[in-house]
């Protein structure tokens, strides 16, 4: 899953930080009944300009396994990134079925 952010021309060397972040629950079915987990990831990326018709490319921001071999999972996914108006939020989600 790539994501593209424009950054402005803030000058050389200047570099903003957009946070990604995942919340994923894995449902595991066996012979003694169902299992559930769940995990929390967070990344930090630096981003820079890069040039007036194009956006810094994060690529990739998550890789997707589907099927799941550890069991159906699905995931919601937030994007943090600043602005001059206030931090813009993004989010969405996934979902991959077991491979069993």
């Amino acid at each position: 899953m790539p994501a593209s952010s424009r950054v402005p021309n803030t000058g050389e060397g200047y570099a903003w930080t957009i946070d990604f972040a995942t919340e994923c629950e894995t449902v595991r079915t066996t012979e003694r009944g169902e299992s559930r987990s769940t995990s929390q990831n967070s990344r930090n990326y630096e981003v820079r300009y890069a040039g007036e018709q194009r956006g810094y490319r994060l690529l990739p921001l998550q890789t997707i396994t589907s099927p799941s071999s550890g069991g159906a999972r699905s995931c919601k996914y937030t994007i943090t990134a600043p602005h001059p108006d206030g931090d813009k939020v993004y989010t969405g989600s996934w979902a991959t079925p077991d491979a069993g």
